[in-house]
């Protein structure tokens, strides 16, 4: 009983660890099985990683969007650099240095 008050705190602060409190603990458990709480955090757990990859491939396609919007600023200011004879500059990359 001290081992499971120790791993859900907050469940159990009203819970004694002593042989008279065991009517409670195993309350407790047949109210968890009753609620059908692993269920319900499957469930959870399976949303969450729906959302984590739906909100991962979102991230991806603003940064390949905003990757596309710079590549093309740079060249807009390259075609303008060299329509006004200035030498063009090297193009950025977003290699990380000595790559």
């Amino acid at each position: 009983m001290d081992a499971f008050r120790r791993d859900y705190p907050a469940e159990t602060t009203d819970m004694d660890a002593s042989i008279e409190a065991a009517s409670e603990f195993r309350e407790f458990r047949e109210r968890v099985a009753c609620d059908d709480l692993p269920r319900f955090e499957a469930d959870f757990k399976r949303y969450l990683n729906q959302n984590t990859i739906r909100e991962i491939a979102g991230f991806q396609t603003r940064l390949t969007q905003q990757s596309k919007e710079i590549t093309e600023r740079i060249r807009a200011e390259r075609r303008a650099a060299a329509a006004n004879g200035e030498a063009p500059k090297p193009f950025p990359s977003s290699a990380p240095p000595g790559a």
